[in-house]
Parts: C-alpha cells; structure tokens; sequence
C-alpha cells in the first residue's frame, strides 16, 4: 500500500516544506474517493461509520489478540516493545518483522478496502464484538507487510504521530491543486472536515464553502488572562460575560428539527431533551454557541453523557439550562464574519430567554466589579470579549480572554492507574498521568498522581475502561493506553526528578473528565513552565 511507504517517509523528514511537498504530490494522484480516505486516516479518522470522532473503538486486548493469531509472544514481550516504542503500530511492527501467518490467497490493501474493514471493526456491537473486530484485523494483517501493518494498527487507533497535522494537509492541498491557502483554511473553517476541503479542492469548488445548520464547527476558545489589568491593556473596551461552570454546547435549529453538539462536535440530541424542549419554542432557524448549565447553578460535571441520561431523579431535583452566548447563523445567513456587537443582537432578537447577561468595561476596576459579581452567583469568573470580534471556530486568542478564580487547572492524559487501599482496595483509583513534551513533540512525559475528586461509582466505571485498555503490570501498577484525558487542579508546581517531565503538581485533584477533549489535544510541558513561572 503507497500509503504506508508515504507515512514512514513523513515520519523520518522533519522538513515542514518536503512534508508539504509529499503530500501534495500523493493527493493530486489519487481520485477523489481515494483522496478522501487518505486525508482521514492521515489526521487520525480510522472510520466514517463510528461517529464523528472516526475512532474505531478498539481495545488494546482486541489489537493483542489479533497479533497473536499471527505469532507467538509473551505479555512481557509486549510490554517491553510497548515501553521501548511507545507505540502500537511499532509493536506490531517488529513482531510480524520475523514472520508471520500470511494468507494463502493474498488480496492487495488498498485504502478502500482498509477503510471498509474500519468501519466493520467500529460498528461492531453485541456478543462476540470484540472477536469479530479481531478477525476482521486479522483479515488485513495476513496481507500487510511490516510496514503496512504498522500504520493500519496505527489507522486504527488513531495514533499516527508522523507529523502531520491539519495545517501541513491544508497547505499540501493547496499546493496540490494550485489553490490559495487562505481560501483552504476558510473553508476548513466553516466546513469542519478535512477530507471534504480535499475534495472539493480538487474539484475547483472551494469558494462554495460556508457554514450549514447540521455542520458544527469548533468553537471559539478564549485565552486565560492573569489579571483584570491585562484584559483591558490587551483589550480596551470589552463586553464582560459570566464565566459558567458547565458544558459547551452548539444547538442548530431548522424548523422542527434541533440538534445538540458536544465540544468534539459529536451530536449528542438524545441526552438533553429538555433542552430541543426550550429550544423548540424559539421560531426560525438559527445555530447558537453557549453553555449547559444547572439552572440552580452549581459545577455540572458527570461520569457519563448515558449516566446523566439514566439518573433522572438528579435532573427533576436539578433541571438543565442552556445559556447562549452567542449566535453562528440567523435569517437564512452565517453570522461568523460581523462583530461580536452585532451578533448579540442578532441573538437577542431571536427572543430566546436563555440568552447569557452581558456589559461592557472600560477599566480593570469595571472587570474586576464583573469579576466579583460572576463568582458570588456561583461561577468560575469571566470571558471578556473584543466588541468587533469575529468569531473564528477553532481560534484561541487575545479577542476573548478568560479570568478564573483558581490559579490555573491543566488537561493531561491518564497513562497508568495503581489500585488503591481500604474500599477502594482492589480497585485502580490512584491515576497516573501526563503532559505533551510539546505542542510539535506528542511524547507524553509524566508529571503526577491524583486519587481524589471522582466518586467511587465513577472509579469502578473507569477500571473497568482501563482494564480494556492494559497494556502491562508492574506491582501495584497498571499501565495504559493514553486514552482518558482528565482535567487537574492542584495547589502549585514544584520541580521534582521523580517524573520525567521535571514537575510535580502539589496536592492534584481530579477537576472532571474531559470526554470532549482527544489526547492530543492535552496541555504540554510549556504551559507547565508558564504556570510555574507565574507563581514566583
């Protein structure tokens, strides 16, 4: 397969214009079909058929037992491979490099075919699932090579780590099909799928991009601020919104249909009745960004979307509101490209009376009078937002700027988990967990251990997620796939040589899980240093 032979050749260039330079040549000669399949599983979407994460939901044990239907090795040996690579689709690699099962009627690998099988293996369900999705591997291993055995094990679990990212594909698009880049981004932007923007690249159609109601795109992110101060030497003038303590969602709207969207932008409608209730009550067709919130207030965090659906008695005692604080699309047009001024008011004239309370600052003192306001009804503290702001899906920066009441919290990945003592004995409830080397290096370096802020209900839920996803054992620890990105509180960082990364967080607590964040997406070690930095 031409896809693995390019894949290893991105892997060993750290040259950021021969990376653009491969891909773009590999593009432009692949069809349009073709090329779609390509740009997903480059960035990481094994599958269509799954969900809008592309993930194919493989544990690590159903990768295991694929590989041992093919050649013999031990649990150490995995182990050992596992720790030295840091990597599955190595591991396989250097297990099948010495000879394995092939076929007795070799088939060719083509990215049709891989991408069939992925979609069999992620809508895999019901009993005898996980061996189904482990012959199915299987089916596709017994024709791979070393090479290309790699990086469909790779594909499959949404780990490729060649450095690639969405804007080297971008720029290889364009160049590709001789197309401005900004004109790639643009529509990236409004169109949220990479592999489309490819597409219609290639077919001269970039200009009929624009947002469509049923299409979420990312949302708007805003950058943490130290100080009032700073909010308003960066900004000036600014509107001051509540910052809530709850979930970020998009709700599109086309006459009777609503729909719900997560942060990952995964729909997630069936959760929240309540909400397509208050929604359906507005008229016309709109897409809105806000928050979901405790109507009473309070820090809406919970194990499970299916959880909070199921405990329906929590939810008569504490109903759920959506507040919006912002509107994508109105009157039949994308709203992103105004200033944030006129769409509030586009916002408020769709009588909604979930709409977020806002004001305008002109001085720290007028921030920090927000500020305080915000945290005695309850919430985290403010977003301050630039009045001519566009809104860019996806962007963080200096046009919105948050101020928290806490010195700062940071999203990590659980790498291992130890089983605890008393009743938690028998249980993993003491995690382990990680930081990115950097924003180019997705290397996870260790920085600390947290047992406290899940309830034991949620602790017996994640030993079961982790066992699935064991790599090995090493006394009272359980090693694992980087899949659970957690968010962490904690009192301060200290410098410590017992982790790798050279941190420690003093006193963490787990904050809440971040179902709607991927392992990539997880701080590294430069915002460590920062926030080591701002203690003094």
């Amino acid at each position: 397969m031409e896809f693995s032979t390019l894949c290893e050749r991105l892997s060993l260039t750290p040259s950021k214009a021969e990376k653009v330079s491969l891909l773009s040549s590999y593009f432009r000669a692949l069809s349009s079909g073709d090329l779609g399949i390509a740009v997903d599983f480059l960035l990481g979407r094994a599958s269509r058929a799954g969900g809008p994460e592309g993930r194919a939901n493989v544990a690590f044990a159903t990768v295991r037992d694929a590989l041992s239907q093919l050649v013999t090795f031990s649990d150490d040996r995995l182990l050992q491979l596992y720790r030295e690579h840091g990597d599955l689709g190595e591991v396989a690699a250097e297990l099948l490099s010495s000879g394995h099962a092939t076929a007795l009627v070799g088939e060719r690998l083509t990215l049709k075919r891989v991408r069939d099988c992925m979609d069999e293996i992620s809508t895999a369900q019901g009993a005898g699932s996980e061996r189904r999705k482990a012959m199915a591997l299987v089916g596709l291993l017994l024709d791979a090579s070393p090479l290309e055995a790699k990086y469909l094990i790779k594909i499959l679990t949404s780990d490729m780590r060649i450095g690639v990212s969405e804007g080297l594909v971008a720029e290889a698009i364009a160049e590709a099909f001789s197309a401005p880049l900004g004109a790639v981004r643009k529509a990236y932007l409004v169109v949220n799928d990479m592999s489309r923007v490819a597409m219609i690249a290639k077919e001269g159609r970039l200009s009929n991009a624009s947002f469509s109601l049923f299409t979420p795109i990312r949302p708007m992110l805003a950058e943490p601020a130290s100080s009032a101060r700073q909010i308003i030497d960066d900004m000036g003038k600014c509107i001051v919104e509540d910052k809530y303590d709850g979930i970020r969602l998009q709700v599109h709207k086309k006459g009777e249909d609503v729909r719900l969207y997560s942060r990952a932008m995964e729909d997630v409608t069936r959760f929240f009745p309540e909400v397509v209730e208050q929604i359906s009550q507005v008229s016309g067709d709109f897409a809105l960004d806000g928050e979901l919130i405790y109507e009473g207030g309070g820090k809406l965090r919970f194990f499970s979307l299916q959880k909070l659906l199921r405990n329906e008695g929590r939810r008569e005692k504490h109903p759920l509101k959506f507040v919006a604080f912002d509107v994508l699309y109105a009157n039949g047009r994308p709203l992103l490209d105004l200033p944030l001024v006129e769409r509030k008011r586009e916002l408020l004239a769709l009588g909604y009376d979930g709409c977020a309370p806002f004001r305008e600052a002109s001085t720290p003192e007028e921030v920090e009078r927000a500020f305080s306001e915000s945290i005695a009804r309850g919430n985290e503290g403010i977003v301050a937002k630039d009045p001519g702001s566009a809104y860019e899906p996806g962007a963080r920066g200096k046009r919105w700027m948050k101020l928290k009441k806490v010195f700062d919290t940071l999203d990590v990945v659980v790498i291992g988990a130890q089983y605890g003592n008393g009743k938690r004995k028998g249980l993993l409830s003491d995690y382990i967990f990680a930081v990115r080397r950097s924003k180019d290096d997705p290397a996870l370096v260790p920085i600390g251990k947290a047992y406290s802020g899940l309830t034991d209900e949620e602790l017996r839920g994640y030993h079961e997620f982790f066992t699935k996803n064991k790599i090995g054992e090493e006394g009272n620890t359980v090693w694992v796939l980087p899949k659970l990105v957690i968010e962490v509180g904690f009192q301060s960082i200290q410098k410590s040589a017992r982790y790798e990364s050279g941190y420690a967080l003093r006193f963490p607590r787990i904050i809440s899980v971040r179902t709607d964040k991927k392992p990539d997406e997880i701080d590294d070690l430069e915002k460590v240093k920062e926030l080591f930095s701002a203690q003094g």
